[in-house]
């Protein structure tokens, strides 16, 4: 008589580890759809500007800027000569580009580097700003500079001096000093300059040759 029940026992058992595993799957897999329902639908902006100005040369200033919203990218450009007139041009951009750039700049430390101080070479000076949006969360910075070279290989050096009560002449022969040497500047300066998508040289140089026939 036992053994009767037993097989109906089996199958009722099996059925709710059944029941149990979908539930158990089916909350996981609810969770992972929303996560990437959230990823695929989140508002995604990259903001991008470069700004060079010169004392010397035909060019007085340039701006460099790159814009990626939600994967759609596009850049524009604009060029002011000596006699303060000014050219510019929209630049559409397909593909990536815009935020393999921004990537970049991240590798090379854009979130980490500072604004420094006139050195070097100052007839040119460059302003570097990024901006971010991933969903409701966003950040910027801004970054001057001159003479990136210069900061790449020398950008001087900070000394520390320690006052003691019980000397009070400090030693000036055991300064601490500090290098303030920034390569990442550099790096920086050479992103913008690599970024070449497909038409977007030719493109810059078809405004300058119109600025200087104007």
């Amino acid at each position: 008589m036992r053994q009767k029940f037993i097989a109906p026992i089996i199958a009722i058992a099996a059925i709710a580890a059944f029941v149990a595993g979908w539930k158990m799957f089916a909350r996981d897999e609810g969770a992972r759809y929303q996560a990437v329902h959230r990823v695929l639908h989140q508002r995604s902006v990259l903001r991008l500007r470069y700004e060079v100005s010169s004392t010397r040369g035909p060019y007085a200033r340039e701006v460099y800027g790159m814009l990626d919203v939600d994967g759609k990218s596009s850049a524009t450009y604009a060029v002011t000569d000596r006699r303060g007139t000014t050219a510019s041009v929209d630049i559409p951009i397909r593909g990536y580009a815009v935020s393999f750039l921004f990537q970049k700049l991240v590798q090379d430390g854009v979130w980490e580097v500072m604004t420094q101080p006139p050195r070097g070479d100052r007839s040119k000076a460059y302003l570097v700003f990024v901006e971010q949006t991933a969903d409701t969360r966003s950040g910027s910075r801004t970054v001057g500079f001159t003479d990136p070279h210069y900061w790449a290989v020398r950008g001087g050096h900070e000394y520390s001096i320690k006052l003691d009560k019980n000397k009070p002449v400090p030693d000036l022969i055991h300064l601490k000093a500090t290098s303030l040497a920034e390569p990442r500047l550099e790096k920086i300066v050479a992103d913008f300059a690599e970024f070449s998508p497909p038409g977007y040289g030719h493109t810059i140089e078809s405004v300058r040759a119109k600025l200087a026939r104007s």
